[in-house]
C-alpha cells in the first residue's frame, strides 16, 4: 500500500495509517515532517504565513502521524517511533525562530511520550541532525559547520535506531557544543550564536520577498 496524504489532514491521515497498519503491522514509524523558513528581507520578522505553516507541518503534522499509529503499537506491545527533530531544537537559531520552536517542541514531545510508553514495548527515539546536504540545506545561506552527506546521516540514524537509542544527535562536534552552551552565561551564548545567522531562501514556488 502506498500513496500520498496531507499530514495536516488529521482524520484522513489517521484513516490511511489504520488501513496501512491493517495490511501489515508497522514495526517502525519515522515521523519526518519538515519545512523551513526564516526572517524576512533585511532581518524583518518572519511572516505570519510562514510561522503558521511551520507549526502546522513540522509540529502538528508529526503529532498527527504518531497519534494515528501509537495505540496500535501499544496494543501489540511492540514497535519503535522515530521523531525527526533537529539540533536547532536543542539550540535555537537566531534567524529561524518558528523553525527552531517547532523542532524544540518535537524534542519535548518525544521525551514526554517516551516516558508515557516506558514499559509498553514501544521505543521512542528523538533524532536531532545538524546540517545535511539537501535541497533544504541549499536554501540556508549562512554557516553550515560539519555538514554531512545524506548517506552519512542515514548510516548514523540507522545505527542509532538499531540500538533503540533514546536520542541520536549529530555531528558530535555541534551536539557537544550545544551541551556546553547550557553551562555558560546567556550573554556569552548569544554572542556565540550570532555567527549562526543566515538568510533562508523561500521554498521553490513561493514568491520571493520584494
Amino acid at each position: 500500500m502506498c500513496g500520498y496524504i496531507d499530514i495536516r489532514d488529521r482524520a484522513g491521515l489517521h484513516a490511511w495509517l489504520a488501513a496501512f497498519d491493517t495490511d501489515g503491522a508497522v514495526d517502525l514509524l519515522i515521523a519526518n515532517a519538515g519545512v523551513s523558513a526564516g526572517l524576512g528581507k533585511g532581518g524583518s520578522r518572519e511572516t505570519d504565513e510562514d510561522a503558521e505553516r511551520l507549526a502546522d507541518i513540522n509540529y502538528k503534522g508529526t503529532v498527527n502521524t504518531i497519534s494515528g499509529i501509537v495505540e496500535s503499537m501499544r496494543h501489540r506491545r511492540s514497535g519503535q517511533i522515530a521523531i525527526i527533530s533537529s539540533l536547532s531544537g536543542l539550540q535555537a537559531l537566531p534567524t529561524m525562530p518558528s523553525y527552531s520552536a517547532t523542532k524544540s517542541a518535537l524534542v519535548a514531545y518525544g521525551h514526554s511520550i517516551r516516558g508515557w510508553l516506558r514499559g509498553s514495548g514501544v521505543a521512542v527515539t528523538i533524532i536531532c541532525p545538524g546540517f545535511i546536504t539537501s535541497s533544504m540545506s541549499k536554501r540556508h545561506r549562512g554557516a553550515k559547520p560539519f555538514e554531512v552527506s545524506v548517506q552519512d546521516a542515514v548510516t548514523k540514524i540507522k545505527r542509532g535506531l538499531e540500538k533503540r537509542r533514546p536520542m541520536i544527535a549529530f555531528p558530535w562536534q555541534l551536539a557537544f557544543g550545544i551541551w556546553l552552551t547550557n553551562l555558560i552565561p546567556v550573554r556569552l551564548e548569544d554572542w556565540i550564536m550570532k555567527y549562526f545567522q543566515a538568510n533562508i531562501d523561500p521554498d521553490d514556488g513561493k514568491p520571493k520577498p520584494k
